[in-house]
Parts: C-alpha cells; structure tokens; sequence
C-alpha cells in the first residue's frame, strides 16, 4: 500500500528533527511538544485531586513556551502583547474536558462524541477561540485556526496543528487519499458546514493506518496518533514548501541554504544540487 510507505518515510523524517540528530543538538525545538504535552497530562491529574492555582499557572508557563517555540509569539501575534497568565482562562477550560479527550484514541465508536466535545456549539474549540478576548463582541484576540489547533494537540494530543505546511499536506493527502473520507478533508478544521467534518475525516484516517501512525524506539512519552497524523502531514507540506521555494528562487545562496535546510531532515545530502533536490522531493511524494 503505497500510503502506509508515505507514512513511514513522513514520520521517520520527522523524528529525525526531534531527536536532533540532523540539527547537532539534542534538545530541539521539536521536543517542546513532548514537554507540554506531558506536563499537561500529568497536572490534569493532580488538578482533579485538589484544583490548585498553581497548578494552572505552571501549566499556562508550559503552555506559553511551547507555543512560543512553534512560532505562535511572531511580531504579528497578539500573543506577543501578553505575559503567559493570558493563558490561565485556556488551561482552566482544557482541565475539565472528558478524560477520552486526552492522548485521544479515535475507534467507530468514540468519534461523534469527541467531536461533538471538541466542535459543537460553545464547546471546547470555540472556549479556546474565545478565550483570549476582552469580551464576547470583540474579535481583537481572537485566536486563529491555527493558535487553536496547536493548542489542542500541545495539551490534548487529540488534534492536529493547522499551520501552513499541514494544509499543504492535506491538500496533497487528498490527491492521494483513495477513500471516500477524503471529500471531508479541508485545510481547515473549523469553516464546514458540519463543524469538525475535517476532524472525523482524519479520525478514520488514523484508524485505518493506526500500525504506520506510530512513532516507536521513543524513551520519553507516548505519543498518541493524531499527534502522529500531525507529524505525517507537516512534513509532506514542509517537503512540499521547499520544492516550491527551490523552484522559484532564482539566488545561489538562498538555493544553496535551502539544500541545507533539506539535508537536516535526511532528504538529501548537503552537498546535492538544487535540481537534484528537487527530483528527489518529486520521487518521494510522486509528484
């Protein structure tokens, strides 16, 4: 099945940038993931016995980190405006979510009541999009697609993060994709007719390549599938980026920096040309 090839290829890239192998460092920010999301799963626990104060508040630290690591806190964020107790009003409403929500398992079953959880009306989703504004009538901070969804997969691990390259992935998924689930699938999860239609979509996706959706020999946390869904579909769309920054850019330097961002992530040498590059990026993705 060449789908379960794409995924093995995609996710053994990846651990690649999360083990620093490529980057020659060993804490990477590709592991403030892994820190989050275990601080969270371990307060939620403590959080149920006794509803400590300070434990939302390490958490919205954790939280604001991680997404400062992956790129939440640029010039143009609002985010960037506020300290991290911003994230308080967040944490508290991630805290007493069902516990099926977190590491969440997708089977026939549970999926319609997750999403109905995550995506009905006034749940946890539009609570994370709204959670940032002075007041209800407001749409200054008001969190995006994006800002929502990797606050949902840093603390939840149930969803995963719409930034650039996974819609990019899912837009390549959906040439791809053989199933019918794929006219469901949309580079966003939240403007469908059927909210959170894009999240059953990947839901079954997950089930049906669950053996190849794992990430195995780590000595750290579990990470659980729709993480691992995320991880697939970002560098499909970041391998994707590159092809098409390597074609339109005209600037030996700026070709011969982008073959190097490449061979960090093993899919090339750093010494390939940029038109070699190129092919192999194409071969790997059969473009």
């Amino acid at each position: 099945n060449k789908m379960k090839e794409y995924i093995q290829k995609a996710i053994e890239a990846f651990y690649k940038l999360i083990d620093g192998k490529k980057e020659g460092e060993p804490d990477t920010r590709y592991k403030s993931w892994e820190w989050c999301y275990d601080a969270f799963k371990k307060g939620k626990q403590e959080y149920d016995n006794t509803e400590e104060e300070e434990i939302v508040d390490y958490l919205s630290l954790h939280l604001g980190f991680y997404l400062a690591s992956w790129g939440m806190y640029r010039g143009s964020s609002f985010l960037l405006q506020r300290d991290y107790k911003a994230h308080k009003n967040i944490v508290k409403e991630i805290l007493k979510v069902d516990k099926s929500l977190w590491g969440f398992n997708p089977t026939s079953e549970n999926i319609d009541n997750a999403r109905e959880m995550l995506f009905g009306k006034n749940r946890l989703y539009m609570k994370i999009k709204n959670g940032y504004k002075n007041n209800e009538k407001s749409n200054d901070d008001e969190a995006s697609d994006t800002l929502v969804t990797k606050i949902l997969l840093g603390t939840l691990g149930c969803v995963p993060a719409f930034d650039r390259f996974l819609k990019k992935g899912i837009n390549w998924l959906k040439d791809k994709y053989s199933s019918t689930e794929k006219e469901k699938l949309t580079a966003t999860i939240e403007n469908n007719k059927k909210p959170g239609s894009t999240f059953v979509a990947l839901s079954k996706f997950a089930i049906k390549f669950k053996e190849e959706l794992k990430l195995k020999n780590v000595e750290t946390i579990e990470y659980p599938v729709m993480k691992c869904v995320d991880m697939f579909l970002w560098q499909v769309g970041y391998e994707l980026d590159l092809l098409e920054s390597l074609k339109d850019n005209n600037s030996k330097d700026k070709k011969k920096k982008l073959v190097f961002t490449a061979s960090k992530c093993g899919i090339c040498n750093e010494n390939d040309s940029s038109e070699d590059v190129i092919g192999t990026i194409k071969d790997r993705w059969d473009l």
